[in-house]
């Protein structure tokens, strides 16, 4: 704020009322002995308008209440014109609209409207105007024009007494009683006393003849407080006035924060109020350090914690001076997490075996910590094994997924297609040929393991399949097989893997219709002859043992 704005006037200097020499006609040129500055002997009526015949002496710097009845308004009047003089030079004019600048005194007969006088004025002239020549049965004695900013008509209109010459008073010093002064721009006393005028009816302008009498604010400009100054004027004739100011030191700076006017905070992390305001200080010019004095203004960011958008919290702080200020900072509260994938990264099957896609999708899940189950809103991203099916080797899916927030995230799945079936030996126990009007049960299999002497026949085992493509094809010709373990009491597994051929029933070969002879059949036919062959074959042997003996000895 600029000095000069910290300005502002108060007339000072009464005139006093002690006996003077009485004027004998009313001469402009000199105050009233009252308090009514209009005589009728200074006014005219000329061309429908009630005019001023010479301006008259009043005081500058001085507030005045001019007076009409309610009549007169009534009359048709429109204005009412001031002018302003400096001596014999006008320089300012004022129009009075009656029908709106006029304000109704209690009792509502007269009406009533106040004006200052500037520094520089010292006598003015008045022209009433009235188109129903209303001045022709009224005069001016009807109207009243005194010091002061209420009228006192409603006590009687005062008639105008001669006055008495202006400079049995000393100078009229005005200036402003009450000086504002910001403690971190002190004014300085000479600013004071340029803002003051002092003005004498005889010698009119002695501001220059201004002095400081005492002066207790110029060692305390710089600390808060109400201080005294007193100034004096004097005119030629040794007429002194004395005027107090009064300089009010004041602190008008308000505090000044600092700290971050934004914050982003990631759900669901979350800032409490008093989180908040350890991140702001403040400070103030006077006062110094006043961050313990940050209270909470207003906020909507508490209950919103878990919420995404923005709030506000606001703080507040006042100095000793009662100077406040807001700040304000704006909480962006914001989903920076992306979701997150739950499921399998790898898939092992056989070669033979077929598995979708969509199948490894369904069974994987996404969850984000904001938005919740987004499992519905997974999508391939990128498919490196749908070609590729039943093709041993390791083939890479990408799946994507994005939350309301827009971040995203991936999930790749490798597939790795294998052989699981060991080298083929062909033997009854690896290889098993069925028809396909014949299913063997897990069971029969069993069984079979048993008869073969690969398990036990009196231990129980815990079976556990590792692998079947036979079960849901027993009834289909097709190459299968069954991956087993099989586990005993001790805990020691046996694994065996069994390759399924199922054969169409209908292109089995059909065996011969004749029986085979049974054993016993066989026996009985060739009985007789096997004796007769055993009689001939102990002759023959015993015929030539008794040979060889008769060569020897006989």
């Amino acid at each position: 704020m600029k000095k000069g704005t910290l300005l502002f006037f108060l007339v000072v200097g009464l005139l006093s009322t002690i006996n003077y020499p009485q004027v004998k006609a009313y001469s402009p040129h000199y105050l009233p002995n009252g308090k009514n500055y209009l005589s009728e002997d200074n006014f005219t009526l000329e061309d429908d308008h009630l005019v001023t015949d010479a301006p008259f002496l009043v005081k500058p710097y001085t507030n005045y209440c001019l007076t009409v009845t309610r009549e007169y308004m009534e009359s048709g009047a429109e204005n009412i014109i001031i002018n302003f003089y400096n001596n014999d030079e006008e320089i300012d004019s004022l129009t009075v609209t009656i029908a709106t600048d006029l304000i109704i005194l209690s009792g509502c007969y007269y009406l009533y409207m106040t004006f200052e006088t500037s520094a520089q004025t010292n006598y003015i002239d008045l022209v009433f105007d009235d188109s129903r020549d209303f001045f022709s049965t009224n005069t001016i004695a009807q109207f009243m024009l005194e010091e002061g900013t209420i009228s006192t008509a409603a006590e009687g209109i005062e008639t105008y007494i001669e006055g008495n010459v202006i400079d049995t008073n000393g100078p009229i010093l005005s200036g402003a009683a009450v000086i504002i002064s910001d403690v971190d721009n002190p004014i300085e006393i000479d600013d004071i006393k340029a803002g003051m005028y002092a003005y004498d009816a005889i010698d009119e302008d002695v501001t220059n003849n201004i002095t400081v009498m005492t002066d207790d604010y110029t060692e305390n400009a710089t600390t808060l407080g109400n201080y005294e100054i007193i100034f004096q004027v004097a005119d030629s004739s040794e007429n002194t006035t004395d005027f107090t100011c009064i300089v009010k030191v004041i602190d008008i700076t308000k505090p000044v924060f600092s700290g971050p006017s934004e914050i982003t905070v990631s759900y669901p992390n979350a800032f409490t109020i008093n989180d908040l305001k350890a991140m702001i200080h403040a400070s103030d010019n006077y006062d110094g350090d006043i961050t313990a004095n940050i209270s909470i203004y207003q906020e909507n960011y508490t209950e919103s914690t878990n919420i995404v958008g923005e709030y506000q919290v606001s703080f507040a702080v006042a100095d000793s001076s009662d100077n406040s200020n807001i700040f304000t900072m704006t909480i962006y509260v914001i989903d920076a997490d992306y979701p997150l994938f739950y499921g399998v990264s790898e898939v092992t099957i056989g070669y033979d075996q077929t598995l979708t896609v969509l199948e490894i999708q369904n069974s994987l899940q996404a969850i984000d910590n904001y938005d919740g189950d987004l499992s519905a809103q997974i999508h391939l991203k990128t498919d490196g094994y749908s070609a590729y099916q039943h093709c041993i080797g390791d083939y890479v899916i990408v799946f994507e997924v994005e939350d309301l927030a827009g971040n995203y995230n991936q999930k790749t799945v490798i597939v790795r297609i294998i052989d699981e079936i060991g080298p083929i030996i062909y033997f009854d126990t690896s290889i098993i040929k069925v028809y396909n009007s014949t299913i063997l049960s897990m069971s029969d299999l069993t069984t079979l393991l048993k008869k073969s002497g690969e398990l036990a026949a009196d231990e129980n085992y815990q079976l556990y399949i590792r692998y079947d493509s036979y079960s849901d094809h027993a009834s289909i010709p097709g190459v299968y097989h069954l991956t087993l373990e099989y586990e005993n009491k001790d805990g020691e597994i046996l694994a065996k893997s069994l390759q399924i051929v199922v054969k169409n029933v209908s292109t089995q070969y059909v065996e011969a219709q004749t029986a085979l002879p049974d054993e016993d059949s066989v026996f009985k036919q060739y009985q007789i002859g096997f004796v007769g062959g055993a009689l001939i074959l102990i002759t023959i042997i015993t015929n030539l043992a008794w040979a060889h003996q008769r060569k020897k000895g006989w």
